[in-house]
């Protein structure tokens, strides 16, 4: 009741352009209508999909696989960094979140069998995908994949010798 009579109050001191006014809240003169916002959906997740964790990097052909793959507690319990084969940034989440319960002393529970786990591309423009090359052009002398430079490979090169020598998870 009060909110209605301040709404009231500052149409007629003339204040519509303000962050209180009906207008700016998505009102329409007094009926009550939303804002429509559109959401940007992200494309598609492009495989093969490399889930990092530290240096230990595993290759997933779908999203299915990783999810599949994975248990629900692994986002929440470890650092980790995931891209697809275009370099995008994918993020793993459960829900409901993974919670831990401490039960007695040094002995802890989780939620995670009441969890599934979610993948999804997090940006629309491939921003990870120089960190992604960096790591594999990193990573594949480590695994004795290469002896040659790989600083003029693309980023697909780059994950086609990756997924040679690492192979897929699934």
């Amino acid at each position: 009741m009060e909110e209605t009579q301040e709404r009231n109050r500052g149409r007629e001191a003339g204040r519509h352009a303000s962050c209180s006014s009906p207008a700016s809240l998505g009102y329409d003169r007094g009926r009550r209508r939303r804002r429509t916002i559109q959401a940007v959906e992200a494309p598609p997740i492009v495989p093969p999909i490399v889930v990092a964790e530290g240096w230990d990097l595993n290759f997933f052909r779908s999203a299915d696989d990783v999810l599949t793959y994975l248990e629900p507690w692994f986002p929440s319990s470890c650092e980790y960094r995931a891209f697809d084969g275009a370099g995008r940034r994918l993020e793993l989440f459960a829900d409901p979140p993974v919670v831990k319960k401490r039960v007695i002393g040094p002995i802890w529970t989780d939620n995670a069998h009441e969890s599934s786990l979610f993948i999804k591309a997090i940006e629309v423009e491939p921003s990870g995908a120089d960190e992604l090359a960096s790591m594999l052009r990193e990573w594949l002398p480590m695994v004795d994949a290469t002896l040659e430079p790989t600083e003029n490979l693309s980023i697909q090169q780059l994950l086609a010798m990756a997924t040679e020598r690492g192979g897929f998870l699934r």
